[in-house]
């Protein structure tokens, strides 16, 4: 059996997700799942603090997942390597690369591993092919991931409506399952 750490990182929230996999016996048990909530733009501001304290604080909370999970594998999504007008500006890009690079990194010094990045395009090509699943949006996969793992519960807001984490989480579990997916092809 392997340990795999799965993650969907933004600035604002990171979903994980950790399966017990076996390639020998074609199986994937997902072992724990959760989210981080990095310091928000505005708490750091309200500190007179910036961008150095919301990073410091994710590399914290990544060192704090690692060393509870202890991954064989890290695998995450990858994210946007260059600008779609439209889409995203330059700075979220920056931001997100940034975040990205600095759980890679802490990720590198806990493990000795490279974080293995998949493309979203891989991702639902794969979560297509092996489930015969859409997988166009975030919805998509959270009721994919309901499918898969009967131990995978949403949580609710106030307001009855299915917390935006969970939605992270789920992102998580499908990098992670369409990686296994993908090695057991090799």
């Amino acid at each position: 059996m392997k340990r795999i750490l799965s993650l969907d990182i933004s600035s604002s929230t990171i979903g994980w997700s950790v399966f017990n996999i076996s390639f020998k016996n074609k199986e994937i048990i997902l072992v724990d799942y959760g989210n981080i909530k990095p310091p928000s733009k505005k708490k750091a501001e309200s500190l007179s603090l910036g961008i150095s304290y919301r990073l410091s604080k994710i590399s914290e909370f990544t060192k704090d997942l690692l060393e509870s999970h202890n991954p064989d594998i890290i695998v995450s999504e990858d994210y946007a390597r260059k600008f779609a007008a439209g889409r995203s500006s330059a700075n979220t890009i920056m931001i997100l690369a940034t975040v990205n690079e600095v759980v890679a990194l802490e990720s590198f010094r806990h493990s000795g591993v490279e974080v293995f990045r998949m493309p979203v395009s891989k991702i639902r090509k794969i979560l297509r092919d092996q489930y015969n699943s859409q997988a166009k949006d975030k919805e998509d996969i959270l009721n994919l991931m309901l499918d898969i793992f009967n131990n995978f519960k949403i949580k609710k807001n106030r307001s009855g409506n299915i917390k935006k984490e969970c939605f992270d989480e789920a992102d998580a579990m499908a990098v992670g399952v369409s990686f296994f997916h993908m090695e057991l092809e090799k």
